[in-house]
């Protein structure tokens, strides 16, 4: 938590612009207008709509590398 920062915005119009230029990895707009919003992000890498499109699940669900190990299965390194 040491090197998070939170970035105050005026407006949607001003996050949408931050959003562009800074380009995350992944995206959760957990907003009434979500999909209105999301037409407008022009980069960014996976785009989760709504209050229950977690990140960890689309990340499961694509097979992506960020699936948990389970019951100690998880190489030794």
């Amino acid at each position: 938590m040491s090197h998070s920062v939170a970035i105050l915005v005026k407006d949607k119009k001003e996050a949408i612009e931050v959003i562009n230029a800074y380009a995350p990895e992944h995206l959760i707009l957990a907003l009434e207008d979500a999909a209105e919003v999301a037409r407008q992000i022009a980069n960014a890498g996976s785009v989760f709509l709504g209050n229950y499109t977690p990140e960890s699940v689309g990340d499961y669900a694509s097979g992506t590398n960020h699936t948990p190990p389970n019951l100690r299965l998880r190489p030794r390194v």
